[in-house]
């Protein structure tokens, strides 16, 4: 009897071993028919690279500071919170283009339980709006040591690893269009910095010569051949809005005429202000503003804001004679 109670025993364990072996297999089966899904999304891209070019509104927030973008009818990209002031169509595109680039590595969790370990708050949030509807959140959560990030998507509890970490600009100063002036070298026909000092040239090949120059006199080439680059490249460091200040200098402010081949004209004037060094009242410095009038793209900018440019740039268009002429002995 003791053995055949035994015997039972170990049916009985062995038949609760079966039912537990088949629930398992049941369970995992469900999980892995509820998980196809999910995983779906593992090694698809943040952004597909159909969806950049019909993104017309980006936000980018962290807590209470955000920048907002917005796409023109033609194209162009600008700052709506800055009275439309041009954003950078290069750094946006940049900014798309790492979110294309970006795929997911792994589905993390299907529960919001999981955001609070993977610090995702909700105060770091990447909003594109595109064409037909299309929108897509992207909340930042932290940066995993072993590279990559985690995230969610906006509407869903699902939290995502992805495999590079998110540049997270909310300054809207990281996108300005920085670019004052882009003037080819092979265009400009004349430099005027004053009546005694004038450069001119016949054709793009020919080099500048100064209008009454010497006998015992020669110009330094080195400085000759900068002449036409002067507008190629000028980008401003800072901005504000034009103050008194700036108004009464840019009136004083020497003038300096740039002519084309093809008749455009350019106005260029440095104005230099003193102010008080960082929090130091009784310091002072001096800081340079770049002003142009005849560059059509930044031509309504110059009447509303004043352009910072470093004193090197500055002093490029405040030469004097002395800086382009030597005496031949010499």
């Amino acid at each position: 009897m003791k053995g055949k109670k035994k015997i039972m025993s170990n049916g009985k364990i062995l038949g609760f071993v079966v039912v537990l072996a088949i629930g398992a297999a049941a369970s995992l089966m469900m999980e892995k028919k509820g998980d196809t899904k999910i995983h779906q999304a593992v090694g698809s891209s943040l952004l597909s690279g159909e969806a950049i070019g019909s993104i017309h509104e980006i936000t980018l927030r962290e807590g209470d500071e955000s920048v907002l973008l917005k796409k023109g009818e033609k194209g162009g990209w600008s700052l709506p919170r800055e009275e439309g002031f041009a954003a950078s169509a290069e750094k946006v595109i940049k900014l798309l283009e790492g979110l294309s680039e970006n795929k997911i590595v792994r589905h993390v969790s299907s529960s919001k339980k999981a955001w609070e370990k993977l610090e995702i708050k909700g105060d770091k949030v990447i909003t594109l709006k595109g064409d037909k509807g299309f929108e897509l959140s992207l909340i930042l959560g932290k940066n995993r040591q072993k590279g990559g990030q985690y995230l969610a998507k906006g509407g869903k509890e699902d939290t995502y690893l992805v495999e590079k970490s998110l540049l997270l600009e909310t300054k809207s100063s990281a996108f300005w269009y920085k670019t004052l002036a882009s003037l080819d070298k092979d265009k400009v026909k004349s430099v005027v910095f004053s009546d005694s000092l004038q450069f001119s040239r016949e054709k793009k090949e020919a080099s500048f010569v100064l209008k009454g120059l010497k006998d015992n006199e020669k110009l330094k080439e080195s400085e000759i051949g900068r002449l036409a680059g002067l507008l190629s490249d000028v980008s401003f460091t800072g901005k504000d809005k034009r103050s008194q200040s700036y108004n009464s200098a840019l009136e004083k402010a020497r003038p300096l005429r740039i002519e084309t081949f093809e008749g455009g004209v350019f106005t260029v004037k440095i104005v230099r202000l003193s102010v008080p060094k960082g929090d130091d009242k009784g310091e002072f410095e001096n800081k340079y503003y770049f002003y142009v009038k005849g560059e059509k793209a930044t031509d309504k900018l110059m009447d509303v804001w004043q352009f910072e440019i470093s004193e090197y740039v500055a002093n490029n268009f405040l030469k004097e004679r002395r800086d382009f002429v030597e005496n031949k002995s010499s």
